[in-house]
C-alpha cells in the first residue's frame, strides 16, 4: 500500500465513527427539538420526525457495520 493510500485509509477509519455520531446527533436534534416545536405546522413536524428517524437509522447502520468489522466506505482495509 502506498503512503497516499495508507493516509486515505487512516482518514476513512477515523471518519466513520465521526460520521455515525454526526448523523445520530442531527437525528436526535430533529426528533427532540424540531418535531416538538409549536412554531411549526403539523406537516413540518411530521417531516422533521421522518427525517430524524432516517438519520438515526443511518447512524445505526454505520455503527452496526463498524461493530461487525465491515468498512462501509470500502477503502480502509484494502490489501
Amino acid at each position: 500500500m502506498t503512503p497516499w493510500m495508507a493516509t486515505v485509509a487512516l482518514v476513512a477509519e477515523v471518519a466513520e465513527p465521526v460520521t455515525a455520531a454526526i448523523f445520530l446527533v442531527c437525528g436526535l436534534f430533529l426528533l427532540e427539538v424540531e418535531a416538538r416545536s409549536p412554531a411549526l405546522d403539523p406537516g413540518c413536524r411530521r417531516l422533521a420526525r421522518g427525517v430524524g428517524w432516517a438519520y438515526v437509522g443511518v447512524a445505526a447502520i454505520i455503527a452496526a457495520l463498524l461493530l461487525l468489522g465491515i468498512v462501509p466506505w470500502g477503502v480502509a482495509r484494502s490489501g
